[in-house]
């Protein structure tokens, strides 16, 4: 385990620049929900949100346990391709969810 300082340090590297991209996003998906009031309850469109970040850490928790670069480059871009799965499709999570919550 030879150089696992290094791994280390770029997993917490790269995980902090992402968390600050992902609160940003939450900052304009929270405002941008109660720009416009709506009738209905926010919880499903809440819950999509708090899953941004339960979705980033169980990614950064899995990549932390790894000591060889390319099993953190590989989880990491499986992560990330779920993230923005997450964002581009929000629409249908919202749906799903609303159909359980509200």
């Amino acid at each position: 385990m030879q150089g696992g300082g290094n791994i280390r340090s770029a997993i917490h590297i790269t995980n902090i620049l992402l968390l600050a991209g992902l609160l940003v996003l939450g900052f304009f998906i929270y405002f941008g929900l109660h720009f416009a009031p709506q009738p209905d309850p926010y919880t499903a469109e809440h819950i999509h949100l708090v899953l941004i970040y339960v979705i980033w850490s169980i990614g950064y928790y899995l990549q932390l346990k790894q000591s060889i670069v390319r099993n953190f480059i590989i989880i990491f871009v499986i992560f990330f391709i779920l993230q923005v799965v997450h964002f581009f499709f929000g629409y249908y999570v919202i749906t799903f969810l609303e159909s359980f919550v509200e």
